[in-house]
């Protein structure tokens, strides 16, 4: 819910963000104050901020856009945590709060999350036309304040 409040990073002052944050629903203080510090820690890695900023004036953001599709037989509902759709290609930003501590560890969460990230891709590419090879999936694992490409 943090990161949905935020737009464009680099078009954003912390007062701004600061007042967004507030509104967030969270009735553990406690828990506020982690996730809080969390994502501040996130927001100053240099991949992160690149991921969440505007990478040309041309570029739509979509945050928390649900969307409901027939892929082959299947009936899927789901919701885009943020898509960054631009005129001749698109990313798909996933955030995951998994706290992993041994590389295999995180291989296999990355592993594991692949097959969303490659069926959100498919949803992409027949809601905007883009061919798969302009679609770029990116998982951010905010406990370790990293951006990973599926």
């Amino acid at each position: 819910a943090w990161f949905e409040q935020i737009e464009w990073l680099d078009e954003m002052d912390e007062a701004a963000l600061a007042s967004q944050w507030a509104a967030v629903v969270c009735p553990d203080e406690v828990l506020r104050a982690r996730v809080e510090d969390e994502v501040r820690r996130c927001l100053t890695a240099a991949p992160v901020r690149t991921a969440m900023s505007r990478p040309s004036a041309q570029a739509e953001l979509w945050r928390e856009k649900r969307f409901e599709i027939l892929l082959g037989n299947e009936w899927l509902s789901g919701t885009f945590d943020r898509v960054v759709i631009e005129p001749h290609q698109a990313t798909i930003i996933d955030f995951k709060t998994d706290k992993v501590t041994t590389p295999e560890a995180f291989a296999e969460r990355v592993d594991g999350y692949r097959p969303q990230l490659l069926t959100y891709r498919e949803v992409i590419h027949r809601m905007t036309g883009l061919p798969l090879s302009a679609i770029r999936c990116q998982l951010i694992f905010t406990h370790r304040c990293e951006v990973v490409e599926v």
